[in-house]
């Protein structure tokens, strides 16, 4: 006879939740070795979801809704955390080549949205037309991503909590660039010259900027709607 504290999940719901616990280990285990400490945090709190579950804490309801979670979302995070270390790698070699533009990588420990306001000011002077072209994209792109990340619970939640963990935010920031400059490289392939670096840098800033911009607008909504307790 079923235990009363498993009773309301299915054979198969149990099956894919032990699934995603045995991911989340491996991945946790990874992170531990790594650092990683954003991807300990969301592996952590899932786990956490997981037993709920089992516990009957959380209704049965939830359970492929937090078995898809659990497979994608850490995924997402590990794709880019190690990308960002080949990224190093690349500056590295782009201040050898532009000694120049050393004190602006230094500027990166500025807060985003400063730097934000700072490359809109340039920009809105300086951007030629293909400039201006790249940045509605980015910035189009980004306000889509910013609408998906605001609608997911977990994803927002995460972000809340690095504001509270010394060094996320330079993760958090490190991610939303890598996942900006994935969708310029799907959108108009890897720059291959000074130029076309120059382009994605400008992709990179709006799409960033859209996106944190449309999180807060709708959290600034749900919060005035009372959606939110």
């Amino acid at each position: 006879m079923e235990s009363e504290t498993t009773r309301s999940l299915s054979k198969g719901k149990k099956v894919a939740l032990w699934f995603a616990l045995v991911w989340l280990f491996f991945c946790l285990l990874g992170a531990f070795s790594d650092s990683w400490y954003i991807l300990i945090v969301v592996c952590t709190a899932l786990m956490a979801a997981i037993f709920c579950l089992f516990k009957r804490h959380l209704d049965a309801k939830y359970a492929w809704a937090v078995f898809a979670t659990s497979l994608i979302l850490p995924f997402i995070i590990i794709v880019a955390l190690a990308s960002s270390k080949d990224n190093t790698a690349e500056q590295t070699l782009e201040k050898k080549e532009e000694p120049k533009t050393a004190n602006k990588a230094v500027s990166t420990k500025e807060s985003t949205k400063d730097r934000s306001e700072e490359v809109k000011e340039k920009q809105e002077i300086k951007l030629s037309p293909k400039e201006q072209e790249v940045a509605n994209a980015g910035f189009k792109k980004g306000s889509m991503f910013g609408m998906a990340g605001a609608s997911n619970d977990e994803f927002s939640n995460m972000l809340d909590l690095a504001d509270y963990v010394d060094g996320m935010d330079d993760k958090v920031k490190e991610m939303f660039e890598q996942m900006a400059g994935d969708e310029y490289d799907r959108e108009y392939n890897a720059p291959t010259s000074v130029e076309e670096k120059k382009l994605k840098r400008i992709y990179i800033e709006y799409f960033i900027k859209a996106m944190n911009g449309t999180m807060d607008a709708v959290d600034n909504l749900e919060k005035l709607g009372g959606k939110r307790k």
